[in-house]
């Protein structure tokens, strides 16, 4: 499931991420973006939420944009990718249709994003079964059938 949080940080966004097994977190260069990203991540390392960074409209400030894979770089977050500035992103707003459906030269690139972070999910639950598999072969069966101490 996909869950796509309101811009910033406050309670709905909280309550949208808890629980996530992957957070996107998409942001813009702008120092305020900058600061919500930071607040952001910061919530899903507290959480234990794995996380990655697309920046949109990464082009109307390349110069800022680099602080942010800066940051990135330093926390160890991956970005996914970056999203070009183009008004016909405004034009299929205001039209209310898709942007893809608009301009059919968007579709592979917000496909090879889709299929990045399924890639990305896929491996984190893959390496998830592995350590339960893990933990539960280490127990024996006694621990198994008698988790709670007597009483």
């Amino acid at each position: 499931m996909i869950i796509d949080a309101a811009a910033g940080i406050g309670c709905p966004v909280i309550a949208s991420i808890v629980g996530s097994d992957y957070l996107v977190a998409v942001t813009e260069p702008t120092p305020s973006a900058l600061h919500d990203l930071k607040r952001m991540l910061y919530l899903a390392k507290h959480f234990k939420i794995p996380h990655g960074i697309i920046i949109n409209k990464f082009d109307l400030e390349e110069q800022f944009c680099e602080k942010i894979v800066k940051f990135a770089e330093t926390e160890k977050i991956q970005i996914i990718g970056k999203i070009p500035y183009s008004k016909k992103f405004v034009d299929a707003t205001l039209k209310m249709k898709p942007v893809g459906e608009l301009f059919p030269n968007f579709i592979p690139f917000f496909t090879d994003l889709s299929e990045k972070v399924t890639h990305i999910i896929k491996r984190l639950n893959s390496d998830k079964d592995k350590r339960i598999k893990k933990n539960v072969m280490k127990r024996t069966d006694h621990e198994i059938f008698h988790d709670r101490p007597y009483q």
